[in-house]
């Protein structure tokens, strides 16, 4: 008897699932970035928060003017003299960072493989295992 090889092609949903997937994890990516940086520019600066809100109101400000250009290398060239000039650095080295898919993949894994426990899930767990110990124990 022969062997039959099977050979899976991916459907328009599965496609989108995981590209819906990749955009999730880019976007808690991209908001924990943007979370740490905001907060240690205003802890650097000994910004409370009118300070803090004053500056993310700029900051939105100057998103919404960039996403108006509706051109990434446009604003990137915009950026670019004002990057040069206050960090003395290229765009490109900017943001050291660039991982693969299968990277991603394999930090998002660990995370969840590292996670601690709930307090619910440990309460959870201990009354499910003292219910066992009484059906094991019990005459």
């Amino acid at each position: 008897m022969g062997k039959i090889k099977a050979s899976i092609r991916p459907t328009d949903q599965m496609i989108e699932r995981v590209q819906n997937q990749g955009a999730e994890f880019f976007g808690k990516w991209m908001a924990l970035n943007w979370a740490i940086s905001f907060v240690a520019t205003c802890e650097y600066a000994g910004y409370g928060p009118k300070r803090a809100q004053e500056l993310f109101a700029h900051i939105r400000s100057e998103f919404a003017r960039n996403d108006e250009y509706g051109n990434y290398d446009y604003s990137i060239s915009k950026l670019q003299p004002e990057i040069e000039r206050l960090l003395n650095m290229d765009m490109n080295s900017f943001f050291h960072t660039k991982l693969t898919l299968q990277e991603m993949a394999q930090k998002e894994k660990k995370k969840h493989e590292s996670r601690q426990p709930t307090i619910r899930e440990s309460i959870d767990a201990k009354k499910k295992l003292e219910a066992m110990q009484n059906l094991m124990f019990s005459k």
